[in-house]
This record gives structure tokens, sequence and C-alpha cells, in this order.
């Protein structure tokens, strides 16, 4: 291209930079072969070896957002991949045994099993070698990429410069004909592969993208006592260039500067360009450097060449520097993020040409209103001005930690302390004065907890997968810095509190499986330990002697529990969970003891007894960075981004939102404000400490929601079944994350009162005289729970060992004559009977097994169940069996004979339905007779049936409303897949949407 002929003749003369945020979509390959580019990836899986971008059905995306290390990667020549990101979306089953560190991937008919550092594995129950042993790298599993593709997957590899392309189609490219496509995919990763760098000799350092260094680093040239050109690099027309200059500019003089810089550079062209089109100057500062960043583009007046120019400029040791990036205006979308990083990369300080740092430059804190310093310098450009105290604190970018800098708040005076890990330095900020101290040490502070009118500072010699050096705990004076102790330890330190019996609690930070420890400072000894995962943080139970924790370098994520009695563990367990909710490595324990607060969005209970303990209770439906609790108030406050959002913690439901200047990291909440420890959203890296006004004097609460047109209710918790009572008009609906019994007034359609229950409901029905509900629990010891719904009062509770359950148990429970039929919650589920006046169990208790759903016949004679094994959804068949009840004898008397494929197990929820005078049974999808269940079509109906209508002629889906005796469709439901639950007296439909309940929903 002519443009870019020019762009390399003239970038040889000149300097400037570039500081971009945008991330351009995929779809941004060049014109020519966009359309053919996409079409051939869909479906695909891309993959390039040293970057964590991936690209599936053409959507970026990363192969591992809790860690940025995970890529494909070279071992001894063979390129592994990660094993999860790979199975995952081509849709396949992975599962993890940590006792074995054994995976196994079920995709297909396909069977795999490969144990960690073994170089076999099975597949169908036949063993096979590895090109390169099973690895862990990061905490996740890597295998050979043909094996894991091929062997495996049975999908097919192309392989070209590092590129991976995992499709179905054989030889997506020609290789040898289509190179220059093949080009453009590997261009969508050019910004993410990135190396360290040494420019301007040992002054100034900066990453830049690896298509860029195929050069070696010129020394400084003095070409003129003006411009020096320190060091250039260019690929396909783009070009970097570093320069300095001896010429002193004030900040006044930057744009005279900058335009003189551009006049000559037209000049030097020999062209007549138009105009030059700029973006407004936007101040940053970058690792203790103001930079005054602008770009934009020149033309020539035929617009043959147009040229993307971004430049960025700053002062280090009495020079203004620039760094330039330019190419043709169109192919920017190239480079955008990696001109991002360059700059957040740079680094002033003494470096040795191996481009490893050495004597790094303390960025100093910068106060808005002082003579900003940058490096004892003046700088050239002012502080901006932004809504708190700012500090040039870069985050931190630690692949392992979740967090940004580690911080926390004096309980008793207005002071944060924060780590700096990048400059492994300790800093206590008083946000009424802002008064800064700060402490450097010789090894990088991390972990940091107030205690007992101390401070406690974590400082290790970094953490690492095949053990980390040893590391220290400091004991710091909170008002002075001041070093009172230090605790030397045998293993690298990565989280810990202090215990309520005042000793610390330390959770290894290298060696994959690690200690928990325990230790005391007042004999300078360590305790006892139990192994945990490298990289776990701790909490502290507020009333228990009790720690939770949560890992960081595995897959899923993971709580712990540990009792501890004077330093010594007394009990210890796993959440009962595997991958089920989503976890993130932050968590909270609430001030009362009550949940575990994730910063996924997902509650889970903190409970004495193991049963109930870290069980799920809620999920907010949004992340969060940071959580402060307000008991007094009965209110939460979490932060997202640059919003702070009110709950109530009764209810779970958001209240009140409050925003901020900046993207917050952490947050605290004294005397009626947040001080929110924040990242500025227009001045990258720029962290400051910024005051939100609360106004906290009343309850931020939230009522259930009923709409205008009274046809919706929304209720709080998590709502998973209702009830009509055709006697009294009401609607009985229990809520299984807090654990209350709603009763709706079906006139009015509002709640007419709330009954908290004991314990967590599964589903519930009424006695056939209409006085009681009876609720069937998620309890081990608790089966079931009685009401009296005139007075609204819990009368008894059914106390039976119901040892196993799960959260997606659906226990069915109903009434027939004097007795009461519920389902266990076991793995293959029992249908238990009781007597509904003493609540003794009755001998036909347990005569049926692996019941998903049952009716029982009118005459109390016949029972009709789907069966059902296991809880979770699975490959798993189903069948309907129909069983004759006979005084204390149950006989099978007929049975389905279906495989998987014809009648599927899930899902779970679904009701069997008998209509009697038709002779008919539905489940699922199908029909079939009463007597003999021989099926009358199948798949009869296009969906999974949940009612039929009161005279028994239609049939309802979540979608449809279809005709029993044609199949046909005859209406819509007016909200999209919705849950059907019962007509009223006035034959209006009623239906479950998500958290609300929806009557007319019918078209």
């Amino acid at each position: 291209m002519k443009g870019l002929k020019f762009t390399r003749k003239f970038l040889a003369v000149f300097v400037l930079l570039v500081y971009v945020v945008m991330i351009q979509p995929m779809s941004a390959f060049s014109s020519d072969y966009s359309s053919i580019i996409s079409s051939r990836l869909k479906n695909a899986i891309v993959l390039c070896i040293g970057t964590p971008k991936a690209y599936v059905n053409n959507v970026e995306t990363v192969i591992d957002n809790q860690n940025t290390d995970i890529m494909p990667v070279i071992v001894n020549g063979r390129s592994l991949v990660p094993v999860r990101f790979i199975s995952e979306k081509l849709g396949a089953q992975i599962n993890w045994n940590a006792s074995t560190s054994t995976a196994t991937i079920l995709y297909g008919d396909q069977t795999a099993s490969i144990t960690l550092n073994s170089s076999k594995f099975s597949l169908n129950n036949s063993t096979y070698n590895l090109d390169a042993p099973a690895s862990s790298i990061g905490g996740r599993l890597y295998l050979p990429l043909r094996t894991m593709v091929e062997k495996i997957m049975n999908k097919n590899i192309l392989y070209y410069d590092g590129v991976i392309i995992v499709s179905d189609v054989k030889d997506l490219f020609n290789i040898n004909a289509e190179k220059e496509m093949l080009k453009q995919v590997k261009y969508l990763f050019y910004e993410t592969i990135l190396e360290s760098r040494v420019i301007c000799n040992n002054r100034l350092k900066l990453d830049i993208p690896v298509a860029f260094s195929n050069a070696t680093i010129p020394p400084s040239t003095d070409k003129s006592t003006v411009i020096d050109v320190l060091w250039q690099n260019n690929i396909d027309g783009s070009i970097i260039q570093v320069i300095h200059t001896d010429v002193s500019i004030t900040n006044k003089q930057v744009g005279q500067y900058k335009n003189e810089i551009l006049n000559n550079i037209i000049a030097s062209l020999n062209e007549n360009f138009e105009s030059t089109k700029w973006i407004e100057n936007k101040l940053y500062s970058v690792n203790g450097i103001n930079v005054l960043r602008s770009d934009g583009i020149i033309k020539s007046p035929d617009n043959d060449i147009p040229l993307y120019m971004s430049n960025a400029y700053f002062s280090l040791g009495g020079k203004e520097y620039s760094v330039m990036f330019m190419c043709d205006s169109n192919e920017i979308y190239l480079w955008k993020n990696a001109l991002n990083r360059m700059i957040n990369s740079i680094r002033i300080g003494k470096f040795t040409p191996s481009a490893a740092s050495s004597n790094e430059i303390h960025p100093p804190l910068l106060i808005p209103g002082d003579s900003s310093q940058t490096n004892g310098v003046p700088s050239s450009t002012p502080s901006p001005e932004i809504n708190g105290i700012a500090l040039d604190l870069k985050p931190d970018n630690s692949k392992q930690s979740a967090e940004f800098n580690r911080s926390t708040i004096n309980p008793e005076k207005p002071i944060i302390y924060i780590t700096a890990k990048n400059s492994k330095t300790l800093y206590s900020i008083n946000y009424q004065t802002k008064e800064v101290l700060y402490k450097t040490f010789e090894k990088t502070p991390e972990a940091l907890r107030y205690y007992n009118n101390k401070l406690y500072v974590s400082l290790t010699q970094g953490h690492q997968s095949n053990g980390g050096k040893a590391g220290d705990i400091a004991a710091v004076d909170p008002n002075t810095l001041n070093v009172l102790d230090t605790y030397y330890l045998d293993f690298d330190p990565f989280d810990f509190v202090v215990g309520h019996d005042g000793l610390l609690y330390i959770t290894g930070g290298s060696d994959q499986w690690t200690d928990l420890k325990s230790y005391d400072t007042s004999t300078k000894t360590m305790g006892n330990n139990s192994s945990i995962r490298m990289g776990s943080y701790i909490e502290l139970h507020p009333v228990y002697d009790r720690l939770y924790t949560i890992d960081t370098n595995v897959s899923p994520i993971d709580y712990k529990m540990y009792d501890y009695t004077d330093g010594v563990f007394t009990n210890s367990y796993d959440s009962p969970y595997h991958g089920d909710y989503k976890m993130s490595p932050y968590f909270k324990i609430s001030p009362d003891g009550k949940y575990l607060f994730n910063s996924a969005g997902t509650i889970f209970s903190s409970n004495v007894s193991k049963d109930q303990d870290v069980k799920f209770v809620y999920n907010l439906g949004k992340t969060f960075s940071d959580i402060e609790f307000n008991l007094d108030t009965n209110n939460f406050y979490t932060a997202s981004g640059s919003t702070i959002t009110a709950y109530d913690y009764g209810t779970f439901s958001a209240a009140k939102t409050y925003t901020t200047t900046g993207s917050i990291q952490r947050m605290f909440l004294r005397d009626g404000a947040f001080y929110c420890v924040s990242i500025s959203d227009s001045i990258k890296n720029r962290c400051y400490i910024e005051k939100v006004d609360a106004n906290i004097t009343d309850t931020a609460t939230v009522s259930p929601v009923k709409t205008s047109a009274s046809n919706s209710i929304k209720f709080t918790g998590a709502i998973n079944n209702a009830i009509y009572d055709k006697v009294r008009n009401k609607i009985y609906a229990i809520d299984s994350a807090l654990n209350n019994l709603f009763i709706v007034d079906n006139n009015s359609y509002t709640i007419e009162s709330t009954i908290k229950l004991l314990y967590k409901p599964s589903n519930l029905t009424l006695s056939e005289d209409n006085s009681k509900i009876y609720i069937a629990n998620l309890d081990k010891d608790t089966l079931i729970t009685e009401v009296d719904i005139d007075n609204k009062k819990i009368t008894r509770n059914l106390s039976y060992s119901n040892n196993y359950y799960d959260d997606n148990s659906n226990l069915k429970i109903k009434t027939s004559g004097d007795k009461l039929f519920v389902t266990s919650g076991e793995w293959s589920p029992k249908l238990l009977v009781f007597d509904t006046a003493s609540f003794t169990e009755s001998k036909l208790s347990k005569m049926i097994e692996s019941v998903g759903d049952f009716y029982i016949s009118k005459d109390g004679r016949t029972i009709y169940t789907w069966y059902q094994f296991g809880w979770s959804s699975g490959n798993a068949g189903s069948n309907i069996f129909k069983y004759n009840i006979n005084g204390d004898t149950i006989t099978k008397e007929a049975q389905t004979n279906f495989s998987y494929s014809d009648f599927s197990r899930d899902p779970l929820d679904t009701p069997i339905l008998v209509l009697e005078d038709k002779g008919i049974v539905i489940c699922k999808t199908k029909v079939f007779s009463t007597s003999t269940l021989q099926s009358t079509g199948v798949m009869t109906f296009d969906e999974n049936i949940y009612m039929v209508n009161p005279d028994s002629t239609q049939a309802i889906g979540k979608t449809k409303v279809y005709n029993i005796g044609t199949r046909s469709v005859e209406a819509q439901l007016t909200k999209s897949q919705c849950t059907p639950l019962f007509y009223d007296n006035q034959g209006i439909l009623n239906a479950l949407s998500g958290n609300s309940l929806v009557r007319n929903v019918l078209q």
C-alpha cells in the first residue's frame, strides 16, 4: 500500500506515542477477507500460543478470566492446551477428582480419563500414550494439543504460525494458498503477545508487541540537539519510536511543540497534507509519570495516505520523552489494545540490557493542591482535578491475585492502609487531614489485618507453583508505620487472619498443595497445620472459632471450613459444591456470621451444622468488588464499577444506588459515608481515595412489588413453587432463599402476610380439608412442616432423618385421605408415606423408589410415578410406572420401556398428570394409556407439559397451550418460559416467571 510506504519514510525522523483503550471486535478483519474468515470460523475455536485470548464462534473471550496466565504453550517442542476451556466450549462435561488428581471428560460417546503427570490416558476403556505428560500450569490441567482435540474430541486442527483453529471441518484454510487470510487471523492476537524491552538506554522500559521485536535496540544517536531517536521498529508499515529532546517544554508549550513536530513531519513527506485532525488532549498518570496524550489522523488532499498517529509526552530526568505509534489508519484496530498495555507498562529507573529491572524509582504519592513531583523532578504537567486524595499507585497486576492492592481501615481513626506490591510499599492515608505516610520493605507487602492496635502485614518473595521462598509477617505501629516486630516463617504466606485467640492463621502461597498454619506471636513458634491449596484467601467467622478459605488457582473455585481451638485444627470440610454456583476468590462474612457473600454475587449460608453450612442461599445477579454492612439499619452495600448499591439485608433486594467518580476496588463505610479506594475512569492507573456521602438515616428497604395493572407480584428471596386455595381464594408461595411462606390475597393480588419458616422449603401442598399447609423441607432432620392456615402459625414439624439431599432436589408432597406422601431427598428418591394425624410412618413407606413425581388416584388405590435417578442433569432416561395399593401392600401393575433418547429424565420439575376420566397419563412430552401404559404417540407435544385446564381439554407447557385431543397449538403464553401453576376461581391462568407470580398469561 502506498500509505504504508510513506509511513515508513517519515517515521525514521521523529517521535510520539499511543494510549488507546477501545477493544475492536473480531469482525474487523481487512475488508477483503472479513466475510470469508467470519464464515469459516463459525462454530470454531481459535487460540494462539502465548496469549490468553481466544475466539469462540467469532466472539472474543478469555481462556480463563480468573488467571490470564492460562494460555496455549509450547513445552519441549510440544503444544499444550488447557483442558477445561476446550472441553467446555465444545460442550463436553469435565469432572475433577482432587483425591486422585484425575480429570474425566464426557463428550458424546467418548469417555476419557487423564491423571496429572501421567504419560498415558484412557479412552473408552482403552489406554493410549501421550506425546507429553498431562501437566499442571497455573493450577490448570494441560494436555498435548492433538491428543486433546483429535483423539478425545474428534475435531480437526489447523495450526499456522502459533494459531490453533479447532473445528469440525478438515483443512479449514489452505495453508499454502490462503496465507494472507491466516495472517489476518494471527493479527487478532498481536496486541496480546507482548514482551518486555529496555528502551532509552537504561532509563526507560516498556513492553512492546512481539510483532515489533525483530530488531535490536540501537544506541542513542544524538542526531540533533533537539531530537534524539532512541529506538525504532516497524512491522507491516506500523512503526513504534521512542525519542527525547533536550529542550525543556512547559505545559503551555506542549501544543506549540506538538504542532512544530507535525509540521516537520508533513514537510519531510514532500506532500501537501490537509490540516491535522486531533482528538482532545488527555492527561494521565502512569507509574508515577504524568503523561499528556493526543491522537488523530492526517490525510493528503486526495485521501491517498490516511495515517493514524498517537502521541504521549512525559518528563524524566530533565528531558522530555515521547513515544509514538503510527500506522495506516485502517489498521489501527490491530494494535489498540497493545498500545494501551504499552503505556501501562512504562517504567523508569536503572535497567540492565536484559530488560530485568533493578532499583526501580519509587513513584511518590500525589495529592491535589500540592506541588506535584514526578520521581524527584518537577512535572511539566499539573496533577489533574479528581474528587478525592490522588495516589500514583499502579493496580496490582499479579495474575494470581484477584484483588487490587490490599487495603484495610483503622477501626478508631480515619486512616486507610494500602499495600502497593509493585513498589513494595505500605501506605497510610488519613482521609480527613490528607496526611500520607509510607514504609518500603525489602520483601513485597501483601495481606494486611488490623488487630489489637497493631497492623499486621505479610511479606513475601513471590508465589510459585513449584515452591516459593519463605516470607514473614511484620507487626507495624499503625500510627507511625514503624515495624514493631517481625515473625519469620518457614513458608511463603499468602493471606492470614488473627483468630479470636490472638494467634495468626496463615495460608501458604506456593507449592500448589501447601499448608494452613497457626502461629503464636508471643512465643514466635509455628503451631498446627492442615492441607490447603496455594493462594487461598481466608476469613475469620465473627462469632465461632472457625475459618473459611477459598482457593484461587483451581477451577472450579471452592470454599473450605476449619474449626480451631488454641491453634489446633479440630475439624475441616469442603463446600458441598463443585462448580454448581459461580464463585470468585474474594468474599466476606456478614457481621452476624449468617452468610458468606461472594464477589461473584452469590450468597452462601454460614452455620454451625455441617449440613447447613456453605449452602447456596441466593444470587444477587450482579458481581461486586467489595461489600460493606450496616446491620443497625438492616442493610448491606456492594460496589461494582462506579456504583454502590444498597440492599435490604432481610430480603437481599436492591433499594438504592450511589454513583462514584471512579471504579471502586475497596470500600469502607464510616460515619455515614463511603470511603472508596478507586481507579479513575478518565485517568488510567490513577488510584485515589474518594468520599461518597451515604446519608444513612433510614433503613433502605424494599417491599414486594405489584404492577400497576395488578397482574404481577415480584417476590423477594427465591420462589420455587406456589399453590392455590380455592376455598379462601388465596395463594401460598414458598421462598427457599430466605425461608419464607407468603400468603397472597388473590382478589387484590397483594401479599397479605409472611410466615418465617425454620427450614429451607422445597415444595408444599394443601390438606384435603384445606385447613393446613404441608411443606417438604430440604433439611436432614426435619422433613415436613405443618402450618395452620387460619392462625398463620407453624403447628408441627416432622422429625425424620433425610440424610442426603441436593440443592436441586425437588421434593414432591401430596395428600390422599389420611395419608401424606412425600419424596425423599436421596439420589434415588423414595416415596415416603405418613399418617397425617400422628405423623407416624406407614408400612407403605419406601416400597417405591426412584420417584421423580407421582400421582395418587382419586380412590387412593393406584399410584403413577415417573422414574428418576440422580438429581443433577445428565444422560439419564426415564419410564412410567403404575402401582396398585391393597392395604399395606404395593404391587407394580405396568410400566413403559423407553430408552434415554425416547424419554429423558430431565427436567426434574415436570409433573405426572393423570386424566382419569379420559384414561390417559401425560408426562413430559408423551401421552400414555392409564391401563396398559402403552404410549399413544411418540413426542406428541412440542414441549414438556406442566398442567391441564379445569375441564381437561387443554395441556399447558411453558410457552404454548395445546388441544389434548388433537395436540394442536391453541394459544401462546404471554411470558416466555414461565411455569404454569394453576387456574383460579375466575378461570385465570397463573404462572411463575422468574421471581414473579403472574396471572392472565394467556394471549
